[in-house]
């Protein structure tokens, strides 16, 4: 029995020993890709990304602040004098502008509308708005923790959705991080993140390996 990659006890009479010379030569030639996640795993594990504490870690979603939390229930309650415990959908440009959510005169994009109310009952209740309101800042707050994460490598970008990290960002700061990466494991990451072929990683690459990899 001999090791195999995994642990796992294998005879030496395997197909591969048994395959021919031309097949076993193709296979060694295939290029090998280096995970594009050792540089970002090492800032993850030095804490560098900012911390998730306002996930609630039970449902995995955004805890409202209490003072928010009270500002929308302070606000629905305005809006719904009588008690009945629902406000119209119409409604809701008025309440997302009162939260400083939409501009004056801005409307309520239609996939707002299919969030907050699937059903088409054209009413809003308290706990629905209150989800849905936690679900967009959420992921504003996810998108600036992204946006911090990518400063990291592209400290002095004027803006991130306009900039790229490129190989030598990705080797700054993995000389910092003590991380001796080669530099064509380095230009392997740009390649297999860069979905466009511009020789860079820009934000929407970024936040896509980001999540893909479960490093955020």
């Amino acid at each position: 029995m001999v090791e195999g990659r995994y642990g796992r006890g294998r005879t030496n009479n395997t197909a591969d020993d048994a395959s021919p010379p031309a097949a076993r030569t193709r296979a060694a030639s295939r290029p090998t890709r280096a995970k594009p996640t050792s540089v970002l795993r090492a800032i993850s594990q030095q804490g560098q990304l900012a911390e998730q504490e306002t996930y609630a870690t039970t449902t995995n979603t955004y805890s409202l602040p209490q003072d928010f939390r009270e500002d929308i229930e302070r606000i629905f309650g305005a809006m719904d004098p009588k008690g009945r415990g629902f406000l119209k959908l119409s409604s809701l440009g008025s309440v997302l502008q009162s939260l400083q959510m939409l501009q004056p005169g801005e409307s309520v994009p239609n996939e707002w509308l299919d969030e907050i109310d699937p059903r088409r009952t054209g009413k809003i209740s308290l706990e629905a708005l209150l989800e849905f309101v936690a679900a967009r800042e959420g992921d504003a707050e996810a998108e600036q923790q992204l946006e911090s994460a990518f400063r990291l490598f592209k400290p002095d970008a004027d803006d991130v959705h306009s900039s790229r990290i490129t190989f030598e960002d990705l080797q700054r700061v993995s000389l910092h991080l003590g991380e001796h990466i080669p530099d064509s494991e380095l230009h392997d990451m740009i390649a297999f993140i860069d979905s466009d072929r511009s020789g860079g990683v820009d934000f929407e690459d970024f936040k896509h390996m980001m999540r893909r990899t479960k490093l955020f």
